[in-house]
């Protein structure tokens, strides 16, 4: 075998990377059997997909709106959403992937507490606790979006995230869903529901919307 080169690796040496690797706080990239595309982005963040997109966008390395952010390590002062180039390629959905948006919540709860108090010259943040389908608005990109918690992992959250049209909020196909830190998330959304013929649009009050814009001016001036 001419071609060919062995070399010898102790075995200290492969013990020795392999506890390096047991301490690195991975996050495991859910679906990964429905994933037929990744792009590396460095810092532990990646864009997939679950089909090939062959787009002029993502052949010239823009990448269309049809990819989803990912973060593969777990970092407590990472504040990420998936969100990326507004240029835009059509996709093909399957009715299992339409079937799916339809599940998301389309009418909020009531407003059962405040989400702002007043302590002298002061606006603060109420500390809120968040759990698996609730409506939240996070910070990303020093703007604020309307998503819904999916999933949970400590102080990480997945969140499926709407896409904002003017003044209104609609679900996009196929969903954006992201990991974000807990530190990202503003409040719960109270306000949100359904507008129009087709319910595929919302809209949440005007109020709620100039609170979310207070929480926003708080958070960036803490970064």
């Amino acid at each position: 075998m001419k071609n060919v080169q062995f070399r010898f690796v102790e075995s200290k040496k492969c013990s020795d990377v392999e506890k390096q690797q047991a301490n690195i706080p991975l996050k495991p990239i859910k679906g990964t059997m429905k994933l037929h595309a990744v792009v590396g982005l460095g810092n532990s963040k990646i864009y997939t997909r679950d089909v090939s997109c062959y787009c002029e966008n993502c052949r010239t390395g823009k990448m269309c709106d049809g990819w989803s952010l990912d973060v593969t390590r777990k970092e407590t002062n990472e504040k990420v959403k998936g969100k990326t180039n507004a240029n835009a390629c059509e996709k093909t959905t399957t009715d299992s992937t339409r079937d799916e948006d339809t599940t998301l919540v389309e009418k909020a709860p009531n407003i059962d507490e405040e989400i702002l108090h007043q302590d002298g010259n002061e606006n603060e943040s109420v500390v809120e606790e968040y759990v698996v389908d609730e409506l939240v608005a996070a910070m990303y990109d020093e703007e604020w979006f309307i998503g819904q918690i999916t999933d949970i992992d400590e102080d990480e959250y997945e969140v499926s995230f709407m896409k904002a049209k003017k003044e209104q909020f609609q679900w996009p196909i196929p969903m954006d869903k992201l990991w974000i830190s807990k530190s990202s998330i503003l409040s719960k959304v109270h306000t949100l529901s359904a507008t129009g013929k087709s319910k595929r649009m919302f809209n949440i009050d005007q109020n709620e919307k100039d609170a979310f814009d207070m929480l926003k001016a708080q958070f960036l001036a803490k970064e």
